[in-house]
């Protein structure tokens, strides 16, 4: 078992690495989210629509907004071709680009109280799925 001191020390060394790798673009989108947080929970129906998914336990309502954004771009694609002819193997090779696509899902998760008031906002998934948000919000504020 690690000493507490150095578990400590490990777990900061990795949280301070962790923390570069989110980009401020992300960080944009994740400071949007947390505005929520206080906010009446018609302000999140407006700006993102009705949840996909909404339950209700102990007098808090959780609801779900699936989103999603889909990046674009070139690679590169090769194609080899190995034919047999007279015995002897005939290697042929094109080259070219293909367009490709990445998908990123996130789901944005609000708790809000008996009240209707957020009380919670997290992201689930990549949050580069939910930059819509800070563009939806911003909307909603004008």
């Amino acid at each position: 078992m690690i000493p507490n001191t150095a578990a400590r020390v490990m777990l900061a060394s990795t949280l301070a690495i962790l923390s570069g790798c989110v980009s401020p673009h992300e960080e944009a989108v994740l400071r949007a989210a947390k505005s929520l947080e206080g906010e009446p929970r018609d302000r999140a129906v407006s700006a993102f629509g009705l949840p996909r998914r909404t339950t209700i336990e102990n007098g808090f309502t959780v609801s779900y907004w699936p989103m999603s954004e889909v990046e674009q771009y070139v690679g590169v694609s090769n194609k080899r071709i190995v034919d047999k002819a007279d015995g002897t193997a005939v290697l042929s090779e094109t080259m070219g680009v293909k367009l490709k696509e990445h998908r990123h899902v996130c789901y944005v998760e609000l708790t809000s109280d008996r009240r209707s008031i957020i009380v919670e906002s997290k992201l689930i998934g990549n949050v580069a799925g939910c930059t819509s948000i800070v563009a939806n919000l911003q909307r909603d504020d004008r």
